[in-house]
């Protein structure tokens, strides 16, 4: 007996999506009894921009990441720069100036707004996360560790 082949991989194929989307759940769902702490959800490699940064490479190291915000340093200060503002000012420029105006230059004339950056520690409960996390409308938050330094 013949069988078309193309008509069983789709149903075949979805069926197997399935299960292991229910499996992963499932998986997801057990070691979540096993986190407690900011260090138990962070994600340890940061990406930062510079004022020293070309407007292009923010908004390149934003879209090929899919972030949202990405961190800034200025002075001693975190900030959190959205995309959402990146994409504004990058709308109102011309070619040329896309392309050759750094991060620095933006801010500095105020057409580039900042958000204050907060911080949890490492060893911070949950609870905590969730109160910052909803007092900081849901932006990000990096975090420090024992001796203050920026971990993730």
């Amino acid at each position: 007996m013949a069988r078309n082949d193309k008509v069983h991989r789709g149903p075949f194929a979805r069926s197997i999506v399935k299960k292991a989307s229910e499996f992963a759940l499932f998986v997801e769902g057990e070691l979540a009894d096993m986190l407690f702490n900011t260090e138990d959800f962070m994600s340890r490699s940061i990406i930062f921009t510079r004022e020293k940064d070309y407007l292009y490479r923010v908004r390149g190291m934003i879209l090929e990441n899919s972030y949202s915000y990405i961190p800034i340093q200025i002075d001693k200060d975190y900030y959190f720069v959205s995309d959402f503002e990146v994409s504004k000012v990058w709308m109102k420029l011309s070619k040329a100036d896309k392309y050759s105006k750094k991060l620095g230059g933006i801010i500095k004339s105020g057409h580039l707004k900042l958000i204050p950056a907060k911080f949890v520690n490492t060893n911070d409960d949950l609870e905590e996360i969730v109160r910052k996390m909803e007092s900081s409308q849901l932006t990000p938050i990096l975090v420090k560790d024992e001796d203050g330094d920026l971990m993730a």
